[in-house]
């Protein structure tokens, strides 16, 4: 069983879908709705993160095996060049970014999953720009409560000027 969370910085095992089963339900149903959810390319992945989100429940995935997927050390088989793969991936990462909800952990997470996953890619491109942007939008909330919290210390810590 996955959580919201489980699924929003990557830690999952076997999620892939062949097929999705879910509630009938208006609150998982707004996503057919949303603007960004026409533009993503892992619909299923975008699927799974709203329906999570918005109901608060948890996916459960059968343990059976019931497609293939054509794995190797590259990943999961496709037709599509693995460039052309990445930005989709990329693509679907920055929806995820700027139309979810999360806690300032998981946008550390999720900044760490950026460079370990993504930020390569941008820069051997010369997408300094875009590489930036994310990373900026990322640790804007990050560096906030960074402050924060520094300044809470700062402000707990006794004074050394003050010893006599």
């Amino acid at each position: 069983m996955y959580t919201y969370y489980d699924l929003l910085v990557g830690k999952q095992l076997e999620t892939k879908t062949a097929t999705v089963v879910y509630h009938n339900i208006a609150m998982v149903n707004q996503v057919f709705q949303k603007p960004w959810y026409r533009k993503c390319y892992a619909g299923d992945k975008l699927l799974k993160l709203f329906a999570t989100f918005n109901t608060g429940r948890k996916i459960y995935v059968l343990p059976e095996v019931m497609s293939c997927y054509r794995n190797h050390t590259g990943g999961v088989w496709s037709m599509i060049e693995s460039d052309a793969r990445m930005e989709m991936m990329v693509s679907d990462f920055n929806l995820i970014i700027k139309n979810f909800a999360y806690q300032a952990v998981h946008k550390k997470r999720l900044l760490l999953l950026y460079i370990k996953r993504y930020l390569l890619f941008e820069l051997k491109r010369f997408r300094i720009l875009k590489a930036y942007n994310t990373m900026k939008y990322l640790l804007q909330a990050f560096l906030i409560i960074f402050i924060i919290n520094d300044t809470v210390m700062c402000l707990t810590k006794p004074s050394f000027f003050f010893h006599i």
